[in-house]
């Protein structure tokens, strides 16, 4: 489709076609990777649309306003940093059951937060099974769950300071909050 002069409305209704204004978060990256220059990113867009920081409503779906938004705001490099928003754009069309509950941020930091928690537990057990660690036994940073399945000897007194890597799940619009962590399990 590219090159061929299709209107971005014309993809559009591939993606929502019940015409509800909504697309699922699920095609966003699909959808964006069709659309015509300059508002196109390419596959693989996944971090990009990530970093866009798109507000996502009930049923994990994405409204077309905080698409265009986003992706203007891409193409013209003003980013999140707010300013160059879309005022009277956002102002209409009404947006039909508009309750955002995430952004694609959020989401990523969740899931990266998830797979820490899940390899953290992991790695809790292993200790408890195979050294008869106590739970105040094992501890884990962003190192450790990027290091493998070494782990860590059991704690005496008080914990030490959060390593600097630590840092790295909280500090928002960061590129180091949405790397995706390798599996080692």
């Amino acid at each position: 489709m590219r090159g061929s002069g299709v209107c971005c409305d014309e993809i559009w209704e591939l993606f929502d076609e019940k015409a509800s204004q909504y697309i699922p978060l699920e095609r966003l990256s699909e959808f964006v990777d069709r659309l015509e220059e300059p508002l196109r990113i390419a596959l693989p867009n996944h971090y990009r649309l990530v970093l866009l920081d798109i507000p996502i409503c009930d049923d994990d779906r994405v409204h077309c306003v905080d698409i265009l938004d986003a992706l203007t705001k891409n193409f013209l490099g003003t980013g999140t940093e707010g300013g160059g928003d879309l005022g009277d754009l956002k102002q209409g069309p009404e947006r039909k059951n508009y309750n955002p509950v995430s952004s694609t941020m959020k989401r990523q930091r969740e899931y990266v937060v998830a797979r820490l928690i899940q390899r953290t537990w992991r790695q809790h057990a292993r200790a408890r099974r195979g050294l008869g660690a106590t739970a105040e036994g094992v501890s884990i940073t962003v190192d450790d769950a990027d290091a493998g399945s070494a782990v860590p000897p059991p704690m005496t007194g008080p914990p030490p300071p959060p390593s600097p890597s630590a840092a790295i799940v909280t500090q928002p619009h960061s590129l180091s909050t949405i790397v995706d962590l390798p599996e080692n399990e």
